[in-house]
């Protein structure tokens, strides 16, 4: 599912980032299990995108580039 993510919503251009990450539980629960599990790896990804951008950076460059990141209206391209 990660890697189906990560081809389809982070390097795809499909748009398919801010609709998953608007999506709430009871929008899954309409669209089913894969929804979900989309919404998990995103999730996932996201993570493990922080933790290297946190290793890579001191704290006070880390909390610069954070704070840019957040005013990004598209993460996934982003990442």
């Amino acid at each position: 599912m990660i890697v189906e993510v990560w081809d389809k919503v982070f390097r795809g251009g499909e748009g398919l980032y801010g609709g998953f990450r608007r999506r709430t539980t009871e929008d899954d629960e309409k669209v089913g299990a894969r929804a979900t599990n989309y919404r998990k790896a995103i999730t996932e990804i996201e993570s493990e995108f922080v933790k290297i951008r946190t290793e890579l950076f001191s704290q006070d460059v880390e909390d610069r580039v954070t704070t840019a990141y957040r005013s990004y209206k598209s993460r996934a391209g982003v990442t």
